[in-house]
C-alpha cells in the first residue's frame, strides 16, 4: 500500500501537499466556474432587458447578483466592497418593494446572506466564530432600549424597524463578520486598501461639485446648497451633507499616512501620498469647523504615540504654515476665513447649539431614564439637537445612552490591551492601533457636534468595518497572548 501511495503521490504532485489541499483546490475550481457562468448569464440577461421597460428593475437585479456572487466567492472582500460601493449602488441597484415594505438594496441582501451561512457552517461545524466579546452584549442592550424610544411614533414600526437596521443593526453585523473573517495581516491591509477607495472617490466627487454645482447622485431634495449668507457650497450629492464626507476623511485619513510611512516603493507612496492630499483637501471643503477640529484631534491623539507619524506631521504642519505665510493676504480675506473662522461672533454658543443641547437636556429631565421618545424634541423650539448624546439621553434615556458609552468603552478597552500585550498569534501593528485612535477619536468628538452618524448609512458601515478589522479580530487572540509567556517560562514543558 504505500508503494501505491508512493506512486500515486509523485503522479499527482499536488496530493503530496496534503489531501486537504486538493480538495480545497477542487472546491475553488467548482467556484470559479459557477462565478464565470453566473457573471455571464447575469450579462446576457443585463443586455438583453436594457433597451426594455423594464431596464430600471434588470440593474438593479443584475447588480445585487453580481455583488451577491461576488459575496459568495470571497466573502470578506465581497463584503467590503460591497460596502465601498454602497453610496453608488444604494441609486440603481434596489429594489422598490412598496410602501411599507422593507426594499432591497445590496447591503442588506449581502449581509443577511453572509450571516446565514455563516451561521450554517458554525451550525455544521465547518467553522467556528468569536462572540465573547464585550461590544456585541453592550450593543444588544443599547438596541433593545433603542428601539423603546419609538413608542412616541414619530416614526411608523416600519419606518423605525429600517432606521434601527440600516443606521445600527447592519453596522454592528458588518463589525462581527469582520472580526472573524480578518485572519491575517494581508487581509487587515486589504480590508483598509479598499476603505481607501471609498474616502479617494468620495473627495473626488466632492471637488467635482464644488467646481461645477452639479449634482450627481442626489439624497436630499430643497435643502440649502450655500451656508447663508456666504457663496461656500454644501455638498448635497453622493451623501446628502458635508457631516459624512468629514466622517469618512477623519476616519481614512489617518491610513493612508500609515501605508505612505509603511511603503517601500515609490510607485505606493506616490499612491499613498496622493489618497491623502486629495482627503484633505475633501476635509477643507466640507467648510465645517467641527471637522476641521476632528482632524486636529485625530492628527495630535496619534502623534503622541506614533513617532514616526509625529515627524511625518511636524514637516506637513511646516510646509502648510509656509504655504499660509506666503499668502497671508490672500488667505485673511478669503470668504473661507472670514465666514468660518475669524469674521463670526457664533464660537461663544457654537453656531447655536448650545441653546439646543439645553432644550434635549430638559426633555431628557423630565424621564432621565427611558427618555421622552425619539425626537421628542421635535416638538419644541428645534428640528435637530445637533448633539448625539443629547440625542440618545433626551430620546431613550440612560437606558439606551449607558450601553451606548460601553459599547465605545469597550472598543477603547479591547484596543488598548491589544496595544500593551501584542503577541506572536497577533497581526496588527502597534502602530496601526494608534491610527484607529485617532480615527476612532475624531469620529466621537465631531458627533458632539451633531456629525450626521444617524445620517447616511455609510458612516457607521466605515466605522464598524474598521473596529471590526483591527481591534474586533484581536480580541479572541488576547487571551491565548496572554498565556504564552506563562509557557515559554515553565520549566517542565517540553519534559517527560
Amino acid at each position: 500500500m504505500s508503494r501505491v501511495s508512493l506512486l500515486v503521490e509523485r503522479a499527482c504532485p499536488w496530493i503530496s501537499r496534503g489531501q486537504g489541499r486538493g480538495g480545497k483546490k477542487i472546491v475553488s475550481a467548482v467556484k470559479t466556474a459557477i462565478l464565470v457562468v453566473g457573471i455571464v448569464g447575469l450579462g446576457y440577461f443585463l443586455g438583453a432587458s436594457l433597451m426594455t421597460a423594464s431596464g430600471p428593475s434588470a440593474i438593479a437585479v443584475v447588480s445585487i447578483l453580481a455583488l451577491l456572487f461576488l459575496a459568495v466567492a470571497e466573502p470578506l472582500y465581497g463584503l467590503v466592497i460591497n460596502i465601498v460601493l454602497y453610496p453608488l449602488s444604494v441609486h440603481f441597484a434596489t429594489i422598490q418593494l412598496g410602501k411599507g415594505i422593507p426594499n432591497i438594496s445590496p447591503d442588506r441582501l449581502v449581509i443577511a446572506c453572509l450571516l446565514a451561512v455563516f451561521f450554517f457552517r458554525t451550525m455544521t461545524g465547518r467553522q467556528g466564530f468569536h462572540y465573547r466579546n464585550r461590544v456585541y452584549l453592550a450593543a444588544l442592550f443599547f438596541l433593545v432600549f433603542y428601539s423603546l424610544s419609538f413608542r412616541n411614533q414619530t416614526l411608523t414600526f416600519s419606518a423605525a424597524s429600517q432606521f434601527l437596521l440600516d443606521k445600527w443593526m447592519l453596522p454592528i453585523v458588518v463589525y462581527f463578520i469582520v472580526s472573524n473573517l480578518v485572519v491575517d495581516e494581508r487581509k487587515l491591509h486589504g480590508v483598509l486598501n479598499l476603505l481607501l477607495g471609498l474616502g479617494v472617490y468620495s473627495a473626488v466627487y466632492m471637488m467635482y461639485e464644488q467646481a461645477t454645482g452639479s449634482v450627481l447622485f442626489e439624497v436630499r431634495q430643497e435643502a440649502a446648497t450655500f451656508y447663508t449668507g456666504t457663496g461656500l457650497r454644501i455638498v448635497r450629492g453622493l451623501y446628502g451633507t458635508t457631516t459624512t464626507f468629514g466622517n469618512l476623511f477623519n476616519l481614512l485619513i489617518p491610513v493612508a499616512l500609515y501605508f505612505f510611512l509603511k511603503a517601500r516603493t515609490v510607485g505606493k507612496k506616490a499612491w499613498y501620498g496622493l489618497a491623502f492630499l486629495v482627503m484633505l483637501a475633501g476635509v477643507l471643503l466640507t467648510y465645517k469647523r467641527a471637522v476641521w477640529l476632528g482632524a486636529i484631534v485625530s492628527f495630535l491623539i496619534i502623534c503622541w504615540f506614533y513617532p514616526q507619524f509625529r515627524k511625518l506631521f511636524v514637516v506637513i504642519l511646516f510646509v502648510f504654515s509656509l504655504g499660509i505665510a506666503a499668502s497671508w493676504d490672500t488667505v485673511s480675506r478669503s470668504e473661507v476665513v472670514t465666514s468660518r473662522i475669524t469674521g463670526t461672533d457664533d464660537w461663544q454658543d457654537a453656531n447655536g447649539r448650545t441653546q439646543r443641547w439645553e432644550a434635549g437636556m430638559e426633555y431628557w429631565r423630565q424621564n432621565p431614564l427611558f427618555g421622552a421618545g425619539y425626537k421628542i424634541y421635535k416638538q419644541g423650539e428645534y428640528e435637530q439637537v445637533e448633539n448625539l448624546y443629547i440625542h440618545l439621553l433626551a430620546s431613550a434615556g440612560l437606558v439606551a445612552f449607558v450601553p451606548f458609552v460601553i459599547m465605545l468603552l469597550s472598543t477603547v478597552r479591547d484596543s488598548v490591551d491589544v496595544f500593551r500585550r501584542l503577541g506572536k498569534r497577533m497581526f496588527v501593528e502597534r502602530n496601526l492601533i494608534t491610527i484607529f485612535w485617532g480615527g476612532f477619536g475624531a469620529y466621537w468628538f465631531m458627533a458632539y457636534f451633531g456629525s450626521g452618524i444617524e445620517g447616511h448609512p455609510i458612516s457607521n458601515y466605515t466605522l464598524f468595518v474598521m473596529m471590526g478589522a483591527i481591534v474586533g479580530s484581536q480580541v479572541p487572540l488576547l487571551g491565548r497572548s496572554a498565556r504564552e509567556p506563562k509557557c515559554a517560562q515553565d520549566p517542565g514543558a517540553g519534559t517527560g
